[in-house]
Parts: C-alpha cells; structure tokens; sequence
C-alpha cells in the first residue's frame, strides 16, 4: 500500500516551525563566532526551558556538592555545546510531542532516549570533542516514523498490524519511502545542521558505514544495537549488518564499554524527567550473577562489545580468541557461543562438533545470512543477541 511520498513532503512543509527559541538555538550552532553569553541570553527568554536546565544540572546525575543557581553558571560549569544541545533538544521534543498518532509513544520516547545516552556515552569513551552531537543524533534519529503516523495514522496502523516495522525493505514498500528519509526532510525542514541530517538519512543503510565521515553514523548504529539489546526498541535486520561495520569503525575496549553501559542506564532515567515523558525506565533484564557464558570469536573488536554486554546482565564472561583450547567443564562455563560471523570454515566445524560430543553447552551465534551453519545440528542465537536468547540455551540444555 504505497502511499504517495509527495503528500508527506507537503505535510512537512505545512508542519510549524520550531518555536522561536529553538531556531535562534540553531543560529548559535552554525556561528562559531557565538558565545557562552548569547547561549545564556537566549535560553534566559524562557523560564520552563532555564528552569529544566537548572533542574539537571542540580540533579544527582552530576553530583555538584554546592547547588548552582544561575544558567551563565551552568552554562560554564556544564559546557557550551552540553547546555546548547540540551537546550535544542528539550525544544525539539516539546515540537514532537504535539503529533498525533498510533504509534507506540512510549516506546518511541524509550528508544529514543536510550539511543541518545548510549551514543553520548560512546562518543565521551572515544574522546569525541562533541558527545552531546550524538545525543541530539540519538533521540531523533527515528523522528521520520512521528511524521509517518501522523500523516497517515490509518495506514500506520495497517503497518504495525502486519509487522512491518521489522524490515526496513518492507517498510519502503509499504509507504514508498522509509521513515530515515523521512526523517532527513523533517531535520531540514527545522534547519538542522547537514551532518546531523546526513546520519538521520543513513542511519539504515549499511553501505554508508565505510563512507561514513566522522564517528557519529557507527556510534548511532551501536547505540541502536545496544537500545535492542536492552529491549528498548523495535528490531531491525539490518541493525546487525550495520553493526559489525560500527564495531570496525571504533575501537573500544570491553572495560570502557562496560563504563558506557553503567552510565547510560542512570542518564536514561534523568533524560526522562527532563523532558516530562513517561515510560518504565527500570532495569528490564533481570540480572544472572551465577551464569558464566564463554564467546569464542577470532574478531576482537567484536568480543570487546559482547564481553561488555554479557557482564552487563550480570553474567561472567569468558572471552576465547580464535581456536584457543577452552575446557568449559573446569571453568563452571554456562555457555560457549561460537560466532560464526568470525569463525566459519572447517575448523569451526571441528570445535563445534568437539565442544558438543563432550557434552558442552554450544550454541552458535550467526546472522540472517548465514542460516547454513544451522545444518551442522547445534542450535542457533542471533548475531545481534539478546540475554534472553542466552538464558533460553541455557535452561534448554540442563532440560
């Protein structure tokens, strides 16, 4: 049902403005001659605006012993480009929050937040100049599904109903263009900066990521996967395409994305409030401190990530390189996850085969487009795994 993109093109050029504020916000942001000052001036024009601003940066979240009672304060305590892209943000979600639709707002919101503190958090790991880029990047990356819904709620629905949101091939089929592109059109529209609108446009196109001219499109890719992971979002296939050319693009090691992990849940709750949205904000993967999950792969930048992911459910991880020997008995091991993605081939046989015959807990982790090594009898958890798919295996096992 390929509605015509043209009426969403004139939809958005028929949709308001950004108020005020925030388009003498943007202003700021293209003039490198502009200040912390003209940053205070306009933000001090608003009394909600500067007040959520003082809210947060008094809040818990950033732990100042003394209470700080004025924005040029903030502003110098916090940092221009922080209190600038929060200020932008805050004015930018009080605009989506208008639209009307059956779209799952709370999710949305969820997802959204969620990808925006991951991609700040990474982007501070990586010793980004900029973070807080990401977390604007982050929370309106998927803006082109508000538009979609509240332009065509009917259709939308239809959309959900049948489950397309779970491909982005059949989303573009369905509506005739794909909610990035849509999201890029709305992103002008309100005059964001290009680069910005650039990752909104790509930030499902897997070509892109090698093309990719700063850190921002991976490290959105990367906060997608991880808001999947931690069941805050709808999935994606292409995610996990994406994700292992993300993982190529930044170099992290376990132990930083395991800081990463840590803060994003604490800033998730404190986005929330700042913005007024509502969602359970609460831990949903329930921890597994007894289990110990060994993940064999010969891609190193990958095992760094799921390393970090593992021991964020609370569960031990047991990183092996390559074809190491692993003596899973000795080592209490729940689980050994063979990646095929970095071990395919006969060796990779060989060990899966071993590992099973004596009587091992394995299971291979693969994607889509490797459904092949499923015919050697062992069981299969996605690329992009969940603690579930983990625990799943598990108790299948001692069953």
């Amino acid at each position: 049902m390929a509605i015509n993109p043209e009426k969403i093109v004139k939809k958005i050029r028929e949709l308001p403005p950004l108020p005020i504020i925030a388009q003498r916000l943007l202003e700021v942001v293209d003039d490198d001659r502009s200040s912390a000052n003209d940053l205070t001036e306009i933000i001090l024009t608003d009394q909600a605006l500067t007040a959520k601003v003082l809210r947060l940066v008094n809040s818990s979240f950033y732990g100042f012993s003394r209470k700080i009672s004025t924005l040029s304060k903030a502003v110098v305590i916090i940092g221009f480009a922080a209190i600038k892209n929060m200020a932008i943000s805050f004015c930018t979600v009080e605009a989506i929050k208008k639209l009307k639709g059956p779209v799952d707002w709370e999710r949305y919101w969820e997802h959204g937040i969620t990808c925006a503190s991951a991609g700040k958090f990474l982007c501070q790991a990586l010793k980004d100049p900029v973070p807080e880029k990401a977390f604007v990047i982050g929370l309106l990356h998927d803006v082109g599904y508000a538009i979609i819904c509240a332009t065509h709620p009917k259709e939308f629905e239809e959309f959900i109903d049948k489950g397309y949101y779970t491909s982005i091939v059949e989303e573009k089929e369905f509506f005739g263009i794909s909610h990035p592109e849509v999201g890029r059109m709305l992103m002008e529209h309100w005059r964001f900066p290009e680069d910005i609108c650039r990752v909104v446009r790509h930030h499902h196109t897997p070509s892109m990521i090698e093309k990719a001219e700063d850190i921002q499109l991976p490290v959105l890719v990367m906060a997608n996967a991880y808001s999947y992971i931690n069941d805050a979002s709808y999935y994606d296939p292409f995610c996990s395409e994406m994700l292992s050319g993300a993982l190529s693009a930044i170099s992290l090691s376990s132990t930083q994305y395991s800081g990463v992990f840590k803060d994003v849940a604490e800033h998730v709750k404190m986005t929330k409030d700042f913005f007024g949205l509502s969602f359970n904000s609460e831990e949903t993967v329930s921890r597994s401190d007894d289990l110990r999950v060994s993940f064999i792969s010969s891609d190193t930048k990958r095992s760094e990530w799921v390393g970090a992911i593992i021991e964020s459910w609370g569960m031990t991880p047991v990183l092996v390189s390559s074809f190491k020997p692993i003596i899973a008995h000795e080592q209490d091991i729940s689980l050994v996850i063979l990646d095929a993605a970095a071990l395919s081939g006969e060796p990779m046989l060989l060990l899966a085969r071993k590992l099973s015959s004596e009587g091992i807990n394995v299971c291979i982790s693969e994607s889509s487009s490797e459904t092949h090594m499923a015919d050697i009898g062992l069981p299969v958890i996605p690329y992009l795994f969940k603690c579930e798919d983990v625990k799943k295996q598990i108790k299948s096992f001692s069953q």
